[in-house]
């Protein structure tokens, strides 16, 4: 088990989190790995922070704060590894993360990426959230065009480097930057998974209202640039319904009672 692993990082003030996410890299069982950093032009402690760890396998550059898809793109142009998988400057890999899907696409050459089970848990890692299994292997590129496809849909895959190419990541998504990359990816080869957990997610606490929103306008942007390009009119229609179900919730649970009227009239008429 030779292969270097590329693991990439964008970090923007995350002081409080960082550490404990180099952590889980120094943990892993396997050794073979280099995780580049991309400071996204942090003015807090998270440069000193990373700067306090001198493990010659971790790799800071700088990039002025354009976003997250710049930081991550930023990182491919310079990662060596055979493999390529993210790990969110909040978030965490179980210590065989890297170990099980560098096994699982050596074992099986014509898969492409290898993804996991994946765990949320809340800000301090005291309680687990929910939990996510993939149910589906093979071509998922028509799978990931849907709001909830059967294999996750975030940065949690390992990606053969030959597979990748030129592709990168959209700077002009404010959200869903890696929701497209990975769509996108999905086209150029087979998925399959491991039974094993090999990524946490830590959800941080966010009162910024205006985020909804702002996820709405690009879940509308979805519907039409990816879904109505690829999905059947019948399944259109369900993910319309399930668009108009996922924002009546989020805004009536925000309390944003005009927003969330609007999205069930929707749904009532469809």
């Amino acid at each position: 088990m030779n292969s270097k692993v590329s693991v990439i990082m964008p970090a923007l003030n995350v002081e409080d989190y960082i550490g404990e996410a180099i952590d889980s890299m120094l943990l892993q069982e396997f050794e073979n790995w280099e995780l580049i950093i991309i400071d996204n032009g942090s003015v807090d402690q998270t440069v000193q922070i990373i700067r306090t760890f001198k493990d010659e396998r971790i790799i800071l550059i700088h990039e002025s704060n354009k976003g997250i898809s710049v930081a991550r793109n930023a990182g491919l142009r310079i990662a060596s590894g055979e493999f390529l998988c993210f790990l969110d400057a909040d978030d965490r890999l179980p210590k065989n993360s890297l170990s099980t899907r560098v096994q699982f696409l050596q074992q099986n050459p014509t898969i492409s990426f290898c993804d996991g089970l994946v765990t949320t848990s809340d800000e301090s890692y005291t309680m687990i959230l929910g939990h996510y299994k993939p149910s589906i292997q093979g071509d998922v590129h028509q799978e990931m065009a849907l709001f909830q496809p059967k294999c996750f849909a975030g940065v949690t895959w390992m990606i053969r480097r030959s597979t990748l190419g030129s592709l990168t990541f959209s700077i002009d998504w404010q959200v869903m930057e890696d929701r497209i990359f990975f769509f996108q990816l999905s086209e150029k080869g087979h998925y399959g998974f491991v039974d094993h957990l090999i990524y946490e997610i830590r959800r941080r606490r966010n009162s910024s209202m205006s985020a909804t929103a702002l996820m709405e306008k690009h879940y509308l942007r979805f519907i039409r640039e990816i879904q109505q390009q690829v999905l059947p009119k019948a399944v259109q229609q369900k993910e319309i319904r399930l668009f108009h179900s996922i924002f009546f919730k989020t805004y009536f649970k925000e309390l944003r009672l005009i927003s969330a009227l609007r999205h069930f009239i929707s749904l009532m008429k469809n």
